[in-house]
């Protein structure tokens, strides 16, 4: 697990890193996290969350970030 986080980190290098569904145990984010920061530089660790689920999740990210997209240029004017 902490080597497919690792190459995330090289290839997306992102704030957050979430972690879960059904049969993730809460309890393994630590020893990934030792794993990682005995692997990495400091300054590229993410913060590692976990999520019940990670599909919900996923969802809803998605939408968020294609809801930004489309009215990004989308102004209010007030006539």
């Amino acid at each position: 697990m902490s080597k497919i986080i690792c190459w995330i980190y090289g290839i997306l290098n992102p704030k957050y890193v979430a972690l879960g569904g059904p049969d993730f145990r809460k309890e393994c984010i630590g020893a990934i996290r030792d794993n990682l920061y005995a692997s990495l530089p400091h300054n590229m660790l993410a913060e590692i969350l976990h999520s019940p689920d990670i599909r919900h999740d996923y969802y809803e990210g998605m939408a968020f970030l294609t809801a930004g997209r489309i009215f990004d240029d989308v102004q209010f004017l007030k006539e």
